[in-house]
């Protein structure tokens, strides 16, 4: 960490109130030369009539020397003052500047030091999440461990999941199983040692949770934890994700005007059909907005699309209401995306339901997020 400080000079810098000063104080000693110029010439003028005059004219008075020395004291003494007070406020200037420089100077270093802090957090974070690594992988059963989704078959309600372990030892009669909660699997053999299968999973009953891989030897059994992921790996769902926002107005009847905001996997370019539906709690639709025509790529880097709109209805106050998408593939299947509830209340909820159906109405997938 690298802060550099820069010394602010104690000299005389002028500011512009201090050459104001000066430039009146110059100004008085001008007025009082003139002043002083104008009573010599003026008593050299009195001086030419006297010896002119009469000698039965009466004598000037003659001036006293003492008010000019006073004039002059009063004028030193007002220029000094001026000198110094300019002086005295020209250095307050650069003493606050000079702090205002500090200020700045110690406001960076300690950005600089939340900067580095920041770092040195990120990096022991880093370090404790290698070390925990590190002491799993000294005591797991497996030198490494592999999970992927290969395929869905929605028809059959399937998916297809590759799964590999390699065992740390491997002997002759050394076995490797995926253990479910209601059943286990076994894994084949490989020439290199590993042990890998393609299983076929039904959507009704994928596991939830963390599974165990069970490892066999010389009779002896030891499960160790395993994670799927499955659920972060199925994307046959065309929709990400939801979010609306907006008002909500009421009195006899409820009005609604939001801003929906949604993103699509890839899956979405096989979709016939794309609309926003509000029903009630019967099922009824109130009220659909077509959205294939909103529809866009979000770059031309991906498959993901996205959807931004505007929806405006009023709907009778006091009725259970539900907002959806809801969309149609090529195949003929139905997607539901519940993404907002309207309780009798007339409260807005945020909601997450996905629904499949296959061409001729069954359900085959719901899930509740």
């Amino acid at each position: 960490m690298d802060t550099n400080f820069s010394a602010v000079s104690d000299g005389f810098v002028p500011g512009p109130f201090f050459v104001l000063l000066i430039f009146t104080a110059l100004l008085a000693v001008a007025a009082l030369a003139f002043f002083l110029y104008g009573r010599f010439y003026r008593r050299r003028l009195d001086r030419a009539l006297r010896e002119d005059a009469p000698v039965s004219a009466p004598a000037p008075e003659p001036r006293r020397a003492g008010t000019l020395i006073l004039w002059l004291a009063a004028a030193a003494c007002v220029t000094v003052l001026l000198v110094r007070a300019g002086a005295l406020q020209n250095r307050l200037e650069n003493l606050e500047y000079s702090l205002q420089r500090e200020q700045a100077q110690l406001q960076n270093l300690e950005n600089s030091i939340k900067i580095d802090m920041n770092k040195l957090t990120e990096k022991v974070d880093s370090n404790n999440q290698a070390l925990i690594e590190q002491l799993r992988q000294q005591n797991s059963l497996f030198l490494r461990t592999d999970c992927e989704l290969v395929n869905t078959d929605l028809d059959e309600k399937t998916v297809f999941v590759y799964v590999s372990a390699v065992p740390k030892t491997v002997s002759a009669d050394t076995e490797v199983s995926l253990c479910l909660p209601e059943f286990s699997i076994p894994l084949a053999r490989q020439e290199d040692g590993s042990y890998c299968e393609i299983l076929g999973l039904s959507l009704d009953n994928l596991p939830g949770g963390p599974v165990e891989l069970c490892l066999t030897e010389n009779g002896v059994e030891q499960k160790e934890a395993f994670e799927l992921n499955l659920w972060n790996q199925l994307n046959f769902f065309p929709v990400d994700y939801v979010s609306c926002s907006g008002d909500i107005s009421d009195s006899d009847r409820i009005q609604l005007d939001l801003f929906v905001d949604a993103g699509l996997r890839g899956s979405a370019s096989r979709l016939r059909s794309l609309s926003l539906q509000v029903r009630d709690g019967s099922g009824e639709v109130l009220q659909e907005k077509d959205l294939m025509s909103e529809l866009a790529r979000t770059d031309s880097f991906s498959d993901n699309y996205s959807i931004q709109t505007e929806f405006n209805g009023t709907f009778p106050f006091g009725k259970e209401i539900t907002l959806l998408l809801r969309m149609e593939d090529e195949d003929g299947r139905t997607y539901e995306r519940v993404f907002a509830y309207l309780g009798p209340s007339g409260s807005l909820f945020n909601d997450s339901v996905e629904r499949i159906f296959d061409p001729d109405g069954t359900l085959i997938w719901e899930v509740a997020g």
